[in-house]
């Protein structure tokens, strides 16, 4: 049987010995009950969030031992170890913790080529792609 059911049955058997002050004390312990029950689940709630937010910190950690900076900018450690692919935007990186891959601007070509983070929309000097060496 759970509190609830347990309080009702006290609350009737209250009743049937017509005590008012008991009822009213009762009733108070009832009140106090459904608030502990709230807060509980309210506490379990706040745990469930700060246990999603521990999993989401042990991501970026994860994901930061794999990378590496490089003048400046960071790029993600291959299998081998290998900085490869695009850059992440260090303001993104340092101030958020997102990894955000810069875009280039432009054309090879064109003198000045520029790179440009889509997130939070910072400017960079040209910045190349690493690719794998071959060994």
């Amino acid at each position: 049987m759970g509190i609830y059911e347990n309080f009702k049955e006290v609350v009737s058997i209250v009743q049937k010995l017509d005590n008012i002050e008991l009822y009213r004390k009762i009733l108070d312990l009832q009140g106090e009950a459904q608030r502990l029950m709230s807060e509980t689940l309210r506490k379990d709630d706040e745990i469930r969030q700060l246990h999603a937010r521990i999993d989401e910190l042990e991501e970026v950690v994860r994901f930061k031992a794999k990378l590496v900076e490089i003048n400046g900018f960071y790029f993600e450690l291959d299998q081998s170890g290998i900085p490869n692919g695009h850059p992440f935007c260090p303001k993104c990186w340092e101030v958020n913790r997102t990894p955000v891959h810069i875009h280039q601007m432009g054309h090879l070509l064109q003198e000045r080529t520029k790179s440009v983070c889509p997130n939070c929309k910072s400017t960079f000097k040209f910045v190349a792609q690493r690719k794998p060496q071959s060994t």
